[in-house]
Formats: structure tokens, sequence, C-alpha cells
């Protein structure tokens, strides 16, 4: 008895050891295939952060120039009310030297 299953056991071993295989293969396909998942993952992540740097890069580069030209008619208006102050005063003080 112990000598049939010896037998049996020595005739399946080729198909058991074939089995095994494919099922380590399969593993190691799947290990695999979840390292390729992850890496584009990653490179999708790092796709998206430069497309978001680019858009903030754009983004602050337009905000610089709207400051550019906030500061530059601040300054073009200062200028028109120090003009006004010195001709306003010049015309006080003839006034002044009028009434006198």
């Amino acid at each position: 008895r112990a000598v049939v299953g010896y037998h049996v056991r020595q005739q399946a071993m080729p198909e058991r050891e074939a089995k095994l295989e494919k099922i380590r293969r399969k593993k190691g396909a799947h290990q695999v295939a979840k390292l390729i998942k992850k890496f584009w993952g990653n490179i999708g992540k790092l796709v998206q952060f430069k497309a978001n740097e680019t858009l903030n890069q754009k983004k602050n580069v337009d905000l610089k120039h709207h400051l550019e030209l906030l500061v530059d008619h601040t300054q073009s208006l200062t200028k028109l009310v120090a003009k006004d102050l010195v001709v306003g005063s010049d015309e006080d003080a003839q006034f002044l030297l009028e009434k006198d």
C-alpha cells in the first residue's frame, strides 16, 4: 500500500511541480504589476505637481505685473496730488498777500 502511494506521488510529481511553478510565476507577475502600477501612479503625481508649479509661476508673474501697474499708477497720482499741493500753496500765499 505504501509502495503504491509512493509511486502515485512520483508520477504526479512533475504535474505538481509544474503547478507550483505556475503559482510562483503568477505571484511574481502580481508583484511586478503592483510595482508598475505604483511607479506610474508616482509619475502621475509628478506630472500633476509640475503642472501646478507651472500654473503657480504664471499666477505669480501676473500678480507681480499687476502690482507693478498699481505702484506706477499710485506714483503718478501721488505726483499729481503733490503738484496740486504746491500750486495750491502758491495760490494761497498770493491770496494772503493780496488781502494784506
